[in-house]
């Protein structure tokens, strides 16, 4: 098992009985650096990624001593950063999201619901025409290429 593969399982272990879950992760192996990518049923506070981290160290230190080369940054998903997964969705009901399908079609609109692997849109995307605008579209969630939340600044 490799490295990363460890620290992979490691991760996933930890995090199992929790509301946190893994997302990504990366390795430079030049740098012996790792990047981790962690999410949350309801966010992620920055005691969880310490947590994650010091839990790293640790375990590597047990498997390889403490001299151990590697780093690890771990952080939770930027506002602006696109949803990956479906568990990721429900944390996001009443926001407004841009969504890219697999086709190129884009849509925007208010997240009302995300069950069975489905999420229903009220759209309110301008430029499109008035037509659809409260419109309710239900995307299947193979059916999206991409998603992020629409950042709001007033």
């Amino acid at each position: 098992m490799s490295i990363k593969e460890q620290v992979i399982s490691w991760l996933n272990e930890a995090m199992a009985e929790s509301s946190f879950f893994l997302l990504d992760v990366t390795f430079n192996e030049k740098k012996h650096q790792f990047s981790v990518l962690i999410d949350g049923d309801k966010g992620v506070p920055i005691g969880q990624c310490v947590e994650m981290s010091r839990l790293l160290s640790s375990k590597l230190e047990e498997a390889y001593g403490e001299e151990h080369p590697y780093s690890f940054d771990v952080s939770s998903p930027g506002a602006d950063s696109p949803l990956k997964l479906a568990r990721q969705y429900g944390q996001h009901v009443g926001r407004d999201l841009q969504v890219i399908l697999t086709d190129g079609t884009v849509i925007a609109g208010k997240l009302k619901a995300f069950e069975d692997m489905k999420l229903t849109l009220i759209q309110n995307q301008k430029g499109a025409g008035t037509k659809n605008l409260g419109k309710e579209k239900i995307i299947s969630f193979p059916d999206i290429k991409e998603a992020t939340v629409i950042l709001k600044f007033k």
